[in-house]
């Protein structure tokens, strides 16, 4: 299919291994209950959702604190997980930079394990978009 589309031939693939159609589509369309729910390019698409933001704490009475302070970078309400001792929340804000989210809970006083700032993945653009329905199909060309 790579080269099919290098010599310049449009290939309509229909996929739920979102991997694939991240590393081979120029064009995605989401389609959900059986519309298309959204268009767009894996990269708009990923634009769309906002990179995930954890930080993970050494106490439990911490996690508040840290949870504050993602719902202010972020606007999202933060998920915690208590288990691990970590605190998640979406951030569509694209000037969110690890460095100012360790700066911003330093200042909050927050002591720190370990912070993340990771990318969106077309799976976590399915399941935000379409209201994580499993009934979804993906189409990319």
């Amino acid at each position: 299919m790579r080269e099919l589309k290098e010599r310049g031939t449009t290939v309509v693939l229909t996929t739920q291994y979102l991997e694939e159609a991240d590393r081979l589509a120029d064009g995605i369309a989401l389609v959900d209950r059986g519309r298309i729910a959204h268009t767009g390019s894996p990269d708009r698409l990923k634009a769309l959702v906002g990179a995930h933001a954890e930080v993970v704490v050494p106490h439990p009475e911490v996690m508040a604190r840290a949870a504050a302070v993602l719902d202010h970078l972020t606007g999202a309400e933060p998920v915690f997980d208590h288990d691990r001792c970590a605190v998640g929340a979406v951030a569509t804000d694209p000037t969110l930079t690890l460095p100012r989210l360790v700066r911003e809970l330093d200042a909050a006083g927050v002591p720190l394990l370990d912070a993340s700032l990771r990318p969106p993945t077309l799976d976590d653009v399915f399941l935000r978009l379409t209201g994580g329905s499993r009934t979804t199909k993906e189409v990319a060309a």
